[in-house]
């Protein structure tokens, strides 16, 4: 389980797995036994996470575990590991004998929100790294940043090595970058200069996510899993949650390389941190007065402090290694052995056994896996509300995610509507589109496509901005998506092109002249209200105004 220390710390040398484990085998010889029993932990787990571990009670397997773990990161680095190995059904001869599989929490939240968050940058005194080395190149930008865009960038990493440098530093977070730094010169290292050291890990797996903002679902979810795991959630739990953060999802990563904070580095490098993991971007700092750990922020100008057993979404799920086999006695114990035997009694003294054979790897593995996670039992209450909630819920937040795919035009399924040769600005449709109600809107942009000769007394670089609103049954479904769908073909139509830029809801009342823009899409991401909101007063009396409050949708 989580939160229990797997072995002996600076302040804890009797509750801890490889404590407990001695004492019971002690137990078990009777109270008169006194001599030590070997214990050790060489599959070991960080205190704030779960999962499967490997205890050993023999200095031979400790050494033989060891081995398998530093010979499958060589190889790997060495560029000898196959990577079909794992995919195969007889991995007799597959390089590396022992695979491990992580499950993991991830949010999906903008990059700017994320570099809030995150405090792996915001070290006391220490300089930021070049900007060829702080980040993935591959990192959406916050405005092209959309749960479905993030989606999709993840879902491209499946069955894909991602490589990251890992900084020489004895200090944590740990900081990855993606771009290979330069290493450091023999004189250098002669001076105390480390390696950079590369790490490597493949997603085998990514889950559908499920959304955090929108329903009572949602809303239910994430204060149960920033709560530590809490069925009853704390009253302070919205504090904990990562700003900007519309949605989790579950992935699983095999570890190819063994790192510090490997999962939790590489993955919050690519700008999906961990749920719960505050040194990572995937929780706030909470305060605990036991801690003896802080960080310095720079937007508070203050160390925050962080707690030192932060539950992570982060489970060992599955563990597979070859079963050892005795290994041959060295030939020259076999060759000595009844010589040293008789020198001893010459000597008279204690007989001294020759050392035990190593073990070698066989052809048999062992394979243990976990099904279920800590927070399996919330992401299954989850579903089952969203159905329960009814329909509305249901197409608030999951299904909206689900995920318009960001740009995808549906009417590509049925080729479209032929765009005009000839720029036609005087029969694009009317710049706002209003239904009264609260319904999701959308903001798009039209532009003339790259290349294209401005219309007359026109500007080539000219932009047209529409703002729709639509029920479902007006646009024909429950989508940001459906609500552009037919503003978009008519642009396309007049010989421009359409990008919706954003979108949310808009509360607009006839009645009273009132209406109110707010909340985000899962799909394309959150609008620019403001521009919306002004957009709407220039081309209608409609005194429009806006709400960016971050926990709208």
């Amino acid at each position: 389980p989580a939160l229990v220390p797997v072995h002996m710390t600076v302040d804890n040398a009797l509750e801890n797995v490889q404590a407990c484990i001695r004492r019971a085998r002690q137990s078990q010889q009777g109270e008169d036994s006194t001599s030590p029993y070997y214990v050790s932990t060489p599959q070991r787990l960080d205190q704030n996470t779960s999962g499967l571990l490997v205890v050993s009670t023999s200095k031979r397997f400790s050494a033989y575990f060891s081995k398998l773990l530093f010979e499958k990161t060589r190889d790997r680095l060495a560029g000898e590991h196959d990577a079909s190995d794992e995919h195969t059904a007889d991995k007799t001869n597959a390089t590396g004998g022992i695979h491990k599989v992580y499950k993991c929490l991830v949010c999906l939240l903008p990059p700017n929100d994320y570099a809030r968050n995150a405090t792996m940058n915001l070290w006391e005194s220490t300089p930021a790294p070049p900007p060829s080395q702080s980040s993935s190149s591959s990192l959406l930008t916050a405005e092209t940043w959309s749960v479905g865009q993030a989606m999709q960038q993840l879902s491209s990493s499946v069955n894909q090595i991602v490589t990251h440098w890992l900084e020489p530093s004895h200090r944590a977070p740990k900081r990855y970058f993606a771009d290979a730094p330069p290493q450091p010169t023999k004189a250098e290292n002669k001076q105390g200069a480390r390696m950079w050291m590369e790490s490597m890990l493949k997603i085998t797996h990514v889950g559908t996510p499920c959304t955090l903002v929108g329903n009572t679902a949602s809303e239910t979810l994430a204060r149960q899993l920033w709560s530590g795991g809490k069925a009853a959630p704390d009253a302070n739990v919205q504090d904990r949650i990562p700003h900007g953060c519309r949605a989790v999802v579950e992935v699983e990563v095999e570890l190819l390389t063994g790192r510090t904070h490997q999962i939790r580095g590489q993955l919050a490098a690519m700008g999906y941190p961990l749920v719960g993991d505050a040194q990572y971007g995937g929780a706030n700092p909470v305060e605990n007065t036991n801690s003896s750990y802080r960080i310095f922020c720079p937007e508070t100008d203050k160390k925050d402090l962080f707690g030192d057993s932060e539950l992570l979404a982060l489970q060992c799920s599955q563990l597979e290694f070859l079963d050892p086999d005795e290994g041959p006695l060295e030939i020259e114990d076999e060759a000595n052995l009844d010589y040293r035997a008789v020198e001893a009694r010459k000597r008279k003294r204690k007989h001294k056994e020759p050392k035990p054979p190593p073990l070698i790897e066989s052809n048999r593995w062992n394979r243990f896996q976990l099904d279920r996670a800590w927070w399996t039992d919330f992401l299954e209450d989850y579903e089952n509300d969203l159905v329960s909630e009814g329909d509305d819920a249901a197409t608030t937040s999951l299904e909206d995610a689900g995920l318009t795919g960001g740009d995808t035009d549906p009417s590509n399924e049925d080729g479209g509507v032929p765009l005009s040769k000839e720029p036609r600005p005087d029969l694009l449709p009317n710049r706002v589109q209003l239904s009264p109600g609260k319904n999701k809107y959308v903001l798009v942009r039209a532009y003339l496509p790259p290349g294209t000769k401005a219309p007359e007394n026109g500007d080539a670089h000219q932009n047209y901005w529409f703002v729709k609103s639509a029920t479902p049954k007006e646009c024909g479904g429950p989508y940001h998506g459906n609500v552009a769908q037919d503003l978009r073909e008519w642009i396309e139509a007049c010989g421009y092109e359409a990008h919706v830029t954003g979108g949310g809801r808009i509360d607009y009342d006839p009645n009273e002249n009132r209406c109110v823009v707010y909340g985000f899409s899962y799909g394309f991401g959150k609008g620019n209200h403001k521009w919306a909101a002004k957009t709407i007063r220039d081309h209608t009396d409609i005194p429009a105004t806006f709400d960016d409050s971050d926990n709208l949708y």
